[in-house]
């Protein structure tokens, strides 16, 4: 009886030896969300910036569909859709939720004060009002905050350079991001030290920026800034 029982013992122990190490060998699958007012990349490929997260997570060792799953929601330029987009990652509860652009950080603030958010960069996060201070953000959001605010005036200095003469600069702004007003601020302070008048051309479609360069040549618009906005660095090759 005894070595009957040790047999089945054995049995029992040996069957589970598989499961065990399949279960060891079993690799988590980490989910995140990503939400952009950029276009949606070419069913080819990656655009370059969604291609430059998924490498630099890849060499973290989250390799998306493998060990990474990413809830991809691009708003195409549609700043309209960033408050759906926002509420429908956040009701799958993940661990946390990558954005890019100031627009899209201040809707997901709106949205939680629980999911932890990681900006990969927007315009002045903290007169924005999205974060206490760069030192210590406080809150669920942190991330990247650029300076392109404070080098409108160098802008601006680089341009009369260039062209000695230039009297009248167009800024183009998309009017669905709510960071464009402080950056057509800064240029217009920047520009009056300098004795150059701005005009302010808009646009939030392809077609539109189209549009608005012409707008701007019809204004006399020797140069034109181009605002920091997730849309318009998105229309590059």
């Amino acid at each position: 009886m005894r070595r009957r029982a040790f047999i089945t013992l054995l049995g029992g122990a040996a069957a589970g030896w598989p499961l065990a190490g399949y279960a060891q060998k079993a690799e988590r699958i980490y989910r995140i969300g990503f939400l952009t007012p950029r276009s949606h990349p070419s069913p080819t490929g990656r655009d370059a910036f969604s291609a430059a997260f998924v490498d630099g997570m890849s060499k973290l060792g989250y390799n998306e569909g493998k060990n990474l799953t990413v809830e991809w929601r691009y708003a195409a330029g549609d700043y309209t859709r960033l408050t759906g987009f926002a509420s429908e990652l956040v009701g799958m509860n993940l661990p946390v939720i990558v954005t890019y652009g100031t627009a899209a950080a201040r809707v997901l603030q709106k949205t939680t004060a629980t999911i932890p958010v990681v900006v990969a960069a927007a315009v002045d996060l903290v007169g924005a009002g999205i974060v206490a201070s760069l030192a210590r953000p406080g809150g669920n959001i942190t991330g990247l905050s650029v300076i392109d605010t404070d080098i409108s005036a160098k802008q601006l200095e680089l341009l009369r350079t260039f062209s000695p003469k230039l009297q009248h600069v167009a800024v183009l702004l998309n009017p669905g991001n709510s960071a464009n007003p402080l950056v057509l601020k800064h240029v217009e302070a920047g520009a009056s030290v300098l004795g150059i008048e701005v005009a302010a051309v808009n646009a939030a479609t392809p077609q539109a920026i189209e549009a608005a360069f012409a707008e701007a040549i019809q204004q006399g618009a020797g140069a034109v800034i181009v605002a920091a906005d997730a849309f318009f660095s998105g229309q590059g090759p």
